[in-house]
């Protein structure tokens, strides 16, 4: 699924401690070096949703992998991770679907031309074009540390020392979200009557998926589309910004308004009508 136009420049940091060793610079050094950690072969995540579309070894880069973020209106960026302590190939593959903070798809390493363990991140502007490893190197053209947010799937213990203030970036969460709002009834329509008697049903981005920060408020709701998952009926209620809000259905929880579909009702009666028929002259049948 293609990220949003709205998620285009919100990233999460690739690893959960660390600071800046080496800034940006857009003429001796195209990315950005995080080190500075006590637990220096740690876990390394991909800045977005995305899927993997190179994993290589080179003299200069060490073991490296390359992610693709993909976004609803055609274009994609590159995102790199370079000289890791061994191969990717032990935790992810070229294709595989990888999940902002949740993968983990290297290991912080020293390979290379690398003078300490430390991870260097590339990040391209986006394209349209194909991915290869030299124009995704071309497109590294600005500062990408002013568009990593902290988010709360991590607990970052952020390093002491020169370089850029990591604490000062806003959580993900922060970043506005809408969320969906109860609607008047539509008889027309397939609605759910959300009553949950502590208020606390979770908004879901898919069912089973993950949960956004705010609750479901109790009401009416239209129904988009369902599906079962997890012992659950899933509705999907909403969709906005490019985003899904899902809730699970329980009969304790909500209550289903089907659509009103009269002539549903009409082919309903015209059957019990016939059957009737049918019992009346089977009746006059024994008594002649």
């Amino acid at each position: 699924m293609a990220i949003s136009n709205y998620d285009k420049l919100i990233w999460c940091l690739p690893l959960r401690d660390g600071g800046v060793t080496k800034p940006f610079n857009s003429k001796t050094h195209i990315g950005v070096d995080f080190g500075w950690v006590d637990e220096a072969y740690t876990n390394i995540y991909p800045i977005q949703d995305g899927k993997v579309v190179d994993i290589f070894y080179s003299n200069s880069c060490g073991y490296s992998v390359v992610v693709q973020h993909d976004y609803d209106d055609g274009t994609h960026r590159w995102s790199a991770y370079i000289h890791l302590k061994n191969s990717a190939l032990n935790y992810v593959k070229i294709g595989s679907a990888v999940k902002q903070a949740e993968t983990v798809i290297g290991i912080r390493g020293n390979t290379g031309a690398s003078n300490g363990i430390h991870l260097h991140i590339y990040v391209s502007d986006t394209t349209t074009k194909p991915y290869n490893w030299n124009l995704m190197k071309s497109l590294c053209t600005f500062d990408i540390m002013p568009y990593f947010y902290l988010t709360k799937k991590f607990t970052y213990s952020l390093a002491k020392a020169d370089g850029y203030n990591l604490i000062t970036r806003p959580f993900i969460e922060d970043v506005e979200i809408k969320y969906p709002q109860p609607v008047k009834r539509d008889e027309n329509k397939h609605q759910v009557d959300i009553e949950h008697p502590n208020k606390w049903l979770r908004l879901r981005a898919a069912p089973n998926g993950s949960i956004y920060s705010e609750y479901c408020q109790n009401g009416i709701y239209d129904v988009l589309d369902s599906k079962y998952a997890g012992s659950y009926n899933w509705y999907k209620i909403a969709v906005i910004d490019n985003r899904e809000f899902w809730v699970a259905f329980h009969t304790n929880w909500a209550t289903d308004l089907p659509a009103y579909n009269p002539q549903e009702t009409i082919a309903k009666l015209e059957k019990e009508v016939s059957e009737l028929n049918s019992k009346i002259a089977n009746a006059i049948k024994e008594l002649n």
